[in-house]
């Protein structure tokens, strides 16, 4: 279900701690290095491994002296994404996912493309309520969009995510209902799915 337990102590602000059943933590660990749904360069799927680096150089207090040193975490690893196959990608986080929700844990998944959005929240669906607050330039509810290097349009896009989260792409559960559970900042570009969400709201005021 995921890579090797990272047994280093020195990763989020010293505080991981390998092994610590997941019905005791906190926070759960779990990357996601996967940009195989980007439209242009790569790069993305480095990120986790840059993530957990800066992690071990940071400290447990935030700046307003916050002190996190009670916080129980654990990084769990990498999910078994495959940087060819999206929909074994989508799966495999769902899978890393889920375990974490019904442990009571809060999972915090490291991305990647914007695609891995639609795993994880799968992998919450039917575990524990759920609210998505969406910041973003763009929606992501595109049916299909195009991939690198001019592959072929893909549901499995960075542009679908939220599209396709929770839905039977994924099979895990039935499609989510944005207007109930869904917030968006920062949104500049505007699709035809979102102006129909968004007027939706406005009939249901």
């Amino acid at each position: 279900m995921y890579g090797n337990d990272l047994a280093s102590r020195d990763l989020w602000m010293r505080l991981n701690r390998p092994g610590l059943p997941l019905e005791e933590l906190d926070v759960a660990v779990i990357g996601a290095p996967y940009d195989g749904s980007v439209t242009h360069a790569r790069g993305a799927a480095l990120a986790p491994a840059a993530l957990r680096a800066l992690s071990a150089d940071s400290w447990f207090f935030t700046e307003d002296g916050v002190d996190l040193r009670s916080l129980r975490i654990r990084d769990l690893g990498d999910a078994p994404v495959d940087p060819a196959g999206a929909a074994v990608t989508q799966r495999a986080i769902a899978e890393a996912v889920r375990p974490v929700v019904r442990a009571g844990a809060i999972p915090l998944v490291l991305g990647g493309d914007h695609s891995i959005t639609s795993g994880a929240v799968a992998g919450v669906v039917g575990e524990q309520p759920l609210g998505v607050l969406w910041l973003d330039a763009h929606a992501d509810l595109m049916d299909s969009y195009k991939g690198v290097a001019g592959r072929e349009e893909s549901r499995w896009s960075h542009a679908c995510p939220l599209r396709i989260a929770g839905s039977d792409v994924v099979e895990v559960a039935p499609p989510l209902d944005h207007n109930q559970i869904t917030a968006w900042v920062a949104i500049r570009a505007i699709g035809e799915m979102f102006g129909h969400l968004v007027r939706t709201k406005q009939r249901n005021r």
